[in-house]
């Protein structure tokens, strides 16, 4: 650990147990959490013991912070506390930089778990969801499987729906969040209106690597229907914008996405497997001239197989949507019941695509949609380039290094991606290049010094820090050890730096990943000089204590 009148912490989950961290608080009953909770402060973990637990546990108006979330956690993902039956199983309000994971959820009436911000908008934010099991909800009716309501700048991580009533995630009034590798499994006797809603004045929400099995009518419901006392905004102009599906695959339901009262929705490299009726559906179900008409929407590089046969209305068009302003691009069409009939008629001509080519897709029924022939290999959900692609992982861990050959720290390999000459690359510049670099080079350790050009050019904080996220996690798929650092100040900036530098440090505690943490005030005094230092004290902690 280096210690001098800057800040810094440095954090490896293999190295130390955590460096500085006090020791979590164990329970193992819904009071023992009750308690633990309101008594936590920031950086608190609170770990639950296998067994069952009592439903109905009301959390409220607790916040951790930048990079010391409390996190909420099972003891053993492989045997999570289980919150059986009652109405709820938990129900945060009004919450802020909290971590919820490594639980399980069945039997309740009404909703699984329900995070909202206590009709106070802006009060429920920075929430993770990871790797959550819910089940048995409802089973009939307007019951959810997660409901979350004004709930901004939060994830939803490799977590599993099977049986719910009304959506398995509804999102009312949420925005600059991300679902990403979740499994959405439909059951026999529950009614299953959606798989994931986003309405309500919901904006920003990305949807990736999702796997929805004969989950509901409608896959992704992009918009919706939602009382005005509900929006947040109260004045939003749409149910929703903004909203990204990609690198999911659908297997049954009536159509994997509906487009309802949205301004601006993308579909984009997805695998879509014989869907009972549509491919998909535009729809305005809020009429009132305050309401945005269904429009700007692109569906592109997705994978269609479906049976012509059932396709008489390929995309169900409702009255009062701007069906014109929809845009299909590329994508890979196949009738595997009458390949001549690939091509269909959409609302607008298609730009690009392949018709009637079999994508030869390895094992749909077993869950396996990889497409196997050579022409569908830019298409579908396997073809989204990023590190989540996999999905339902969750975050990978930093594990200590074992170097066999001890010659080998002599030919340790340094790699710098540098943009081209006269060019200020972003972060999504570094993400597009890491895959290349990492394969090329094989470095063991990686220093990402992204951010200030983010700030100039007006990138939001939620793409940064999902895109450094994704830079990290190239890394250590690749073996390679990540620092990532704080951005130094910047002239008349100070409320963006500091949102951008709160993303790095929630990137590197989530991570378990090394971070140079910069004070602004040693920085104006003493210059990039002192960053470099800082930079190279930390380099050398990771080669001591990993390698």
């Amino acid at each position: 650990m280096i210690r001098s009148n800057f800040a810094m912490v440095v954090i490896a989950a293999s190295v130390t147990a955590a460096l500085g961290q006090a020791a979590p608080v164990a329970v193992r009953d819904s009071d023992g959490l009750r308690a633990a909770f309101n008594a936590a402060t920031p950086g608190t973990v609170i770990r639950l013991a296998q067994g069952t637990y009592q439903p109905s546990v009301f959390l409220s108006g607790k916040s951790g912070g930048p990079g010391k979330p409390i996190v909420i956690e099972g003891a053993d993902p492989a045997n999570p506390p289980v919150f059986t039956g009652g109405n709820e199983a938990l129900h945060l309000t009004s919450c802020t930089h909290i971590v919820l994971r490594n639980i399980a959820i069945r039997g309740q009436k009404q909703n699984g778990l329900n995070i909202d911000d206590g009709s106070q908008p802006g009060s429920a934010h920075h929430v993770v969801i990871e790797n959550v099991r819910v089940e048995d909800i409802g089973p009939q009716g307007n019951h959810d499987g997660i409901k979350l309501s004004g709930l901004d700048d939060f994830e939803v991580r490799g977590c599993t729906f099977h049986g719910w009533g009304g959506q398995g995630i509804d999102m009312v009034g949420c925005h600059r969040g991300l679902i990403e590798g979740c499994t959405l499994i439909g059951k026999q006797g529950f009614t299953q209106n959606t798989g994931l809603t986003a309405k309500g004045g919901s904006r920003e929400i990305t949807v990736r690597g999702c796997s929805f099995d004969h989950a509901s009518d409608r896959g992704v419901n992009a918009g919706g229907s939602t009382g005005d006392p509900f929006f947040r905004p109260l004045d939003a102009p749409y149910e929703a914008a903004a909203i990204t599906v990609e690198g999911c695959t659908f297997h049954g339901g009536e159509a994997p996405i509906a487009f309802v009262g949205v301004d601006g929705a993308v579909f984009r490299y997805n695998t879509v497997y014989d869907p009972g009726k549509w491919i998909c559906r535009i729809l305005q179900e809020r009429p009132e001239p305050r309401f945005t008409p269904s429009s700007n929407g692109l569906l592109e590089r997705n994978i269609f197989v479906f049976k012509a046969a059932r396709m008489s209305e390929v995309v169900n068009v409702a009255p009062g949507t701007k069906s014109e302003t929809f845009v299909f691009k590329d994508n890979l069409w196949f009738a595997m019941d009458n390949p001549a009939a690939s091509k269909l008629r959409l609302p607008t001509a298609e730009q690009g695509g392949v018709h009637g080519v079999d994508p030869k897709l390895e094992a749909p029924d077993k869950g396996s949609f990889k497409p196997l022939a050579p022409e569908a290999a830019g298409f579908g959900a396997t073809a989204l380039k990023t590190p989540a692609n996999a999905g339902g992982q969750g975050s990978v861990r930093l594990k200590q290094r074992k170097v066999a050959d001890p010659a080998a720290k002599k030919r340790r390999r340094e790699a710098k991606v540098a943009p081209p000459a006269g060019r200020d690359w972003v972060a999504q510049q570094g993400l597009d290049a890491i895959g290349a670099v990492l394969a090329a080079e094989q470095p063991e350790i990686a220093v990402v010094m992204y951010g200030t050009n983010d700030v100039r050019k007006g990138v939001t904080p939620a793409d940064y820090r999902r895109q450094l996220d994704g830079i990290v996690a190239a890394c250590l798929e690749a073996g390679c050890v990540p620092i990532v650092s704080t951005i130094p100040p910047m002239l008349n900036m100070d409320d963006r730096v500091a949102e951008f530098n709160a993303a790095v440090r929630t990137v590197a505690a989530d991570r378990k990943i090394p971070l140079v943490d910069f004070s602004a005030d040693n920085l104006r005094v003493c210059g990039y000089a002192l960053r470099n230092h800082a930079t190279l004290k930390v380099m050398q902690d990771v080669i001591e204590k990993c390698f």
